[in-house]
């Protein structure tokens, strides 16, 4: 009986260093987390920019219709 208790009570021992161990590697995760800089926050394009933007390719879009239109009027009927 007595050998059974001692192995019991190893058992135990080892799995509380086991959780010991568990324990100081997840503090150190957290306390890495807490010092770790926050991620700059995503900045959203302006609207004088978008607008600018939505401008210049109107402008690219129109000239690629006149370029088709130039093509179509070349082709033979």
């Amino acid at each position: 009986m007595k050998p059974q208790i001692s192995e019991l009570i190893q058992r135990a021992e080892n799995g509380l260093e086991t959780m010991k161990k568990r324990e100081r590697l997840l503090r150190t995760r957290v306390e890495k987390r807490a010092t770790l800089p926050s991620q700059a926050p995503l900045v959203a394009p302006s609207l004088g920019a978008l607008e600018s933007q939505l401008e210049a390719l109107r402008q690219k879009k129109e000239a690629l219709g006149k370029q088709v239109e130039g093509w179509s009027s070349n082709w033979p009927t």
